[in-house]
């Protein structure tokens, strides 16, 4: 039988549609609570069916590391929210946090990586969002739950309408049904690619959304890049990195850029690396030629994929050794013929200072259970989420430190970054680049590049892209590394704009398809582009000038 609250609600809030559904709770409704900054936590289902000292199960959970908690994941059969039984078990168990942590807030993830195919058939309809909102207004509220996560990966470029419609209609009818019926509001979230081009609606986000969950990892992998080790999320650019702008403080910057409220956005951190079999094992630097994924772990067991507590046992046994990137702000470990790029202390340290000191909402971490939760590495257990919970909450830690947490002797002699100064998170640059540019032979408007300057902030007071920039300034080599004095050119005559549209990549579509699709040559997609330099590697979401 369907469940029919949201039908029965839609009547008495289908002028809130019309009119603007973006109203205050009245009064007989109240807004939740939550702590902040944020400090989210996903927990998978499945890592109980993990061996050994592995298996992570509903009781090894310190939620006091966690402002909330998105339990991964929910699944959508016949446009019903559903679980399975063991999942409403293991809701109890996480209810129970809440007598000792009253604050805690408790979501419900739907889709994930593996699921997200169900999105576009409900999605798809009114009716089917209809009952799919029905169930879960009534499944939450009876497993006690405090809101939604909707995990889909990744919304193609042609449902932008329905994914913002079924982010308008739930926060309808959450608002709808607390003042209805005198409740708490549930809360909303989504997590999101990295980039902000695709499927995603950034001013309905940016309108519903309590909780932007910026999946900030994944820039480069052995599945998709088996060719050549990268690090899985840098900080920032790394001169040894050719693909411009896949880094956290980049990508961050571009939803922010589209209209995401910073106090939206919790950025995520990794608590895994991305492993690959390396073809000499000799050489340990990034870009090293490889052979593709790494054997999976003793305990996650999926290939070129390590939890964290398996990558410091490497290290603490001497199967691998740890070098930092001081460029990108993140380790790589080697050995044995394993290139492995990963997060640890000192990077979660860095990159939560920075949300912090941006003015951010927070972070989560995916996922709990990859964390030395054990203690086997460390004198003490969770030594990365208590790395995040201790930055996000002492002011302290805003100042330069130590190593709070280290390996007994694991990374004794290998390089390390120097200390930075809290306030200043770009380095200071080893490489050679000219102290003036020569941009576009047309140019309308020029730019000389003050201290302190980032491209992101330049092409922001121009009003255009971060790609209008790369275009209009070709002979720019890599506009991550701009320096004082440096000429910029920001606006092109109209009639030297190149291209009149914009294509948006879609997942699996290469450089020959786009070109083929608008009827002009390889030569003519790459010279419109010629901010692009790898076109072997295109990501979903990209912008490509046509």
């Amino acid at each position: 039988m369907k469940p029919r609250l949201w039908s029965w609600l839609t009547a008495k809030v289908k002028v809130a549609i019309i009119f603007g559904f973006f109203l205050a709770v009245a009064v007989f409704g109240t807004e939740p609570e939550m702590e902040l900054p944020h400090r989210g936590c996903y927990f998978p289902n499945w890592s109980d069916t993990r061996p050994s000292s592995g298996k992570y199960e509903v009781h090894d959970i310190d939620p006091g590391y966690c402002t909330y908690i998105c339990y991964a994941f929910a699944g959508i059969v016949n446009n019903i929210l559903t679980v399975k039984p063991s999942d409403e078990l293991k809701f109890v168990h996480l209810r129970n946090f809440k007598t000792y942590y009253p604050k805690l807030k408790i979501l419900l993830s739907v889709g994930g990586w593996n699921l997200s195919h169900q999105f576009p058939p409900m999605a798809g309809s009114a009716e089917n969002r209809t009952i799919f909102i029905d169930s879960v207004l009534i499944k939450l509220r009876t497993w006690g739950l405090d809101g939604l996560d909707v995990d889909w990966e990744y919304p193609a470029h042609s449902a932008v309408e329905q994914y913002g419609a079924l982010l308008k209609e739930l926060r309808v009818a959450f608002e709808a049904e607390a003042r209805l019926l005198s409740r708490t509001r549930l809360l909303l979230a989504a997590a999101v690619s990295a980039t902000s081009r695709g499927g995603y609606h950034p001013m309905v986000m940016a309108r519903t959304l309590d909780i932007i969950n910026l999946m900030a990892y994944d820039f480069h992998g052995p599945t998709w890049e088996p060719n050549k080790t990268n690090h899985n999320a840098p900080l920032i650019k790394s001169p040894s990195d050719p693909n411009h702008g896949l880094n956290v403080e980049s990508l961050v910057r571009e939803w922010e850029y589209v209209g995401i409220p910073k106090a939206s956005i919790s950025v995520g951190l990794a608590l895994y690396g991305r492993a690959w079999t390396v073809l000499h094992p000799d050489n340990t630097g990034v870009g090293v030629a490889a052979l593709g994924p790494a054997p999976g772990g003793a305990f996650t067991e999926e290939p070129g994929y390590f939890g964290f507590y398996e990558i410091c046992a490497g290290i603490k046994a001497g199967q691998l050794r740890r070098q930092f990137d001081r460029y990108a702000r993140v380790p790589h470990a080697s050995g044995q013929n394993i290139w492995v790029s990963y997060d640890d202390v000192e990077s979660i340290r860095q990159k939560v200072m920075w949300v912090r000191q941006s003015g951010y909402g927070g972070v989560f971490a995916w996922e709990m259970s990859l964390d030395d939760f054990r203690g086997a590495c460390f004198q003490t257990r969770y030594p990365l989420l208590q790395t995040i919970k201790r930055v996000l909450t002492n002011a302290a830690d805003l100042k330069p430190t130590s190593h709070p947490i280290s390996f007994a002797n694991a990374t004794a002699g290998l390089p390390m970054p120097p200390p930075h100064h809290a306030g200043a998170l770009h380095p200071v640059l080893h490489v050679t680049t000219p102290t003036s540019l020569k941009p576009s032979a047309l140019c309308a408007t020029f730019y000389q590049v003050k201290g302190g300057d980032t491209a992101w902030n330049i092409a922001r007071t121009y009003d255009i892209s971060l790609q209008d920039l790369r275009q209009f300034n070709p002979g720019k080599v890599d506009l991550d590394f701009i320096t004082q004095g440096e000429k910029l050119c920001v606006a092109l005559p109209n009639a030297q704009r190149k291209g009149s549209k914009i294509h948006v990549v879609e997942r699996g579509e290469t450089a020959w398809d786009i070109a083929n699709k608008h009827g002009i040559s390889l030569a003519e997609l790459q010279q419109r582009n010629p901010w692009k330099k790898d076109w072997d590697s295109l990501f979903p979401g990209e912008e490509m000038q046509i």
